[in-house]
């Protein structure tokens, strides 16, 4: 629970990966809203654990 959390929402799920790209990247952990696939894509693509928000 020490981990720093970036909720990220209101983003269309095709948007999403080209949106977290322009972002700097200091949380440990991102919960995202949208498509599932989408999301486990850009977990892996930032060697991150998947949160699982549906």
């Amino acid at each position: 629970l020490g981990a720093k959390v970036v909720l990220i929402s209101f983003v269309a799920p095709e948007r999403m990966g080209d949106w977290l790209t322009k972002q700097s990247m200091p949380a440990d952990a991102f919960l995202m809203l949208g498509d599932g696939s989408d999301t486990k894509k850009i977990y892996r693509a930032y060697g991150m654990q998947a949160c699982g928000f549906h």
